[in-house]
């Protein structure tokens, strides 16, 4: 049998801590022992620390009890940093051969599966076992492997950065053009329609037909009285934004108009009203319910074709990354004054628990403004927000301080409006600054 080496970074922290390493190891490795750990219900990193202690056996090494899922391989004996180099990759080289021969049947992967982008496996203490399975006991849970994926993607930083998510686009999107292989045909069986149980639904105890969450309606300025040439969108909290051109018809007709969208968490959509034609559309990214599933956007989008395809507004990726954009306000005597409220929202938690927090260094929420159509924003306003408690499952902070509404005085040239979540109505003064209209109680 060949052998074959691997190499393996090893940062050892102060006495008493554990370790974490990683390890890069050839693909077709990778796709056995994620193979074997298929077969045996094990996660890839607990079916590598599961080989790890096959190969070592009863030597003093062995830790001395099976690890928990994404604990560390904690050694007993004090080693010089050479040594412990050279002892972990003979243990792997060993164990990997010796343990996948061990294991007999392994689940080959389809042929047309792709494997995550994951670069090393990280094994760390329990201090972070609830924040990655979503147990606050450290029991494995649906979340778990989701968290383990996330956590691996972002290692060594400790969240997805929004280079990353661009970069998953970007590759999905490289995927998309070499089809998918399929020579047989797909018919949809249904059905089409959500049918809710009146038990489960908002609607009490009536059935009732319901959709996920809808964030944000725009309607053309040009639609009138007719079932024609009426523009309607719609954006949902994770459903992208959709388009209807005879919005006053029974029955319109929707389409997907996620062209150039990198995220299909919206927040805010508007048309330009210096725009006679209704052609340009701005759409801000991310949603501002401030849900522990409300998930964070990629920046502020404009369409100049009706929907049809969207590009990012340079300047507001730097004050929204992290953020989600509620609302877009277009002064309507200049076309490059633009306001956009922003929001708390974070990586959200519908199978993985781990990423709930608000992505580190995110900006202030508040309100921006642009007077070079977008090219640059600065903060006009804003109210302090809920710091961010690292004991609570969701960081414990939500919606306070973001703004959920902005428009403009359609008496009051330049005049400004916006709503500000747990503080009130605010406006901007004729002399310069804002005001309270009226506060929220408190």
């Amino acid at each position: 049998m060949r052998i074959r080496y691997y190499r393996v970074t090893i940062t050892p922290l102060r006495a008493g801590e554990t370790y974490r390493f990683l390890l890069r190891m050839p693909e077709d490795l990778r796709r056995r022992i994620a193979g074997a750990a298929e077969v045996s219900g094990r996660s890839l990193n607990r079916e590598i620390l599961h080989l790890l202690e096959l190969g070592l056996g009863s030597s003093q090494g062995r830790p001395t009890r099976p690890g928990q899922r994404g604990e560390t391989l904690v050694l007993k004996k004090k080693w010089s940093r050479p040594a412990a180099v050279l002892m972990v990759v003979a243990l792997v080289t060993i164990a990997a051969a010796a343990g996948l021969a061990h294991s007999g049947k392994v689940r080959p992967t389809h042929r047309n599966t792709r494997a995550l982008p994951i670069n090393g496996i990280v094994f760390k203490g329990k201090a972070n076992e609830a924040s990655r399975t979503g147990s606050a006991d450290g029991a494995e849970g649906p979340g778990a492997f989701a968290t383990e994926q996330a956590g691996n993607a972002a290692y060594p930083a400790t969240a997805i950065g929004i280079d990353q998510v661009r970069g998953a686009l970007q590759a999905f999107r490289s995927d998309q053009k070499h089809g998918d292989n399929h020579t047989g045909s797909w018919q949809l069986v249904g059905p089409t329609t959500p049918k809710v149980p009146g038990l489960v639904s908002n609607a009490g105890s009536a059935d009732t037909t319901q959709s996920g969450r809808l964030t944000a309606i725009a309607i053309s300025p040009k639609c009138r009285n007719r079932g024609e040439d009426c523009k309607l969108l719609i954006g949902a909290a994770g459903g992208g934004v959709w388009q209807t051109d005879n919005a006053l018809a029974r029955k319109p007709e929707w389409q997907l108009t996620n062209d150039g969208l990198p995220t299909n968490a919206i927040g805010s959509i508007s048309f330009d009203p210096n725009d006679s034609k209704g052609k340009t559309i701005y759409v801000g990214t991310g949603e501002p319910n401030g849900s522990s599933d409300s998930e964070a956007g990629l920046g502020l989008y404009r369409s100049t074709d009706g929907g049809k395809s969207w590009s990012v507004v340079a300047g507001s990726v730097a004050v929204s990354a992290g953020r989600s954009i509620g609302a877009v306000a277009i002064d309507p005597r200049n076309a490059s004054h633009i306001f956009i409220g922003t929001d708390v929202a974070r990586h959200g938690s519908s199978s993985s628990n781990g990423g709930r927090f608000t992505p580190p260094a995110a900006p202030q929420v508040g309100l921006y403004e642009s007077t070079d159509g977008g090219a640059s924003f600065s903060l006009a306003f804003s109210q302090p927000s809920d710091t961010v408690n690292p004991a609570s499952p969701n960081g414990g902070d939500f919606f306070r301080g973001g703004v959920s509404n902005v428009q403009f005085d359609p008496m009051v040239a330049g005049r400004v409006w916006f709503s500000i979540f747990d503080y009130g109505l605010y406006r901007s003064k004729t002399g310069g600054g804002y005001e309270a209209a009226f506060a929220s109680p408190s």
